[in-house]
């Protein structure tokens, strides 16, 4: 990717206590592309995600699934994502 002219960041989430989501839509009411719980780094990332023209998330697999931590990243991401006007719509 870099011979292509591309910037790239490996972010890990593997280890650093992302939570899933609680489903309790504070996302939905202050639509800032925030999620209200501050106790982790989600925030950070989301971040990160959001400024990105693509994004590429990779995983071990156990048990035939995605890490946990990667999952709780996804569906954390989705919907605060989608709380905000889909803004993963075109990545």
């Amino acid at each position: 990717m870099k011979g292509a002219g591309w910037k790239t960041e490996l972010v890990r989430v593997g280890g650093i206590g992302i939570r899933g989501c609680i489903a309790c839509e504070k996302c939905f009411e202050k639509k800032n592309n925030e999620c209200a719980v501050k106790k982790d780094k989600f925030n950070d990332i989301f971040s990160k995600m959001l400024e990105a023209n693509a994004l590429i998330l990779g995983s071990p697999t156990y048990f035939a699934a995605i890490s946990a931590d990667l999952k709780a990243l996804i569906e954390r991401a989705g919907f605060v994502a989608f709380a905000n006007n889909h803004a993963f719509s075109g990545k």
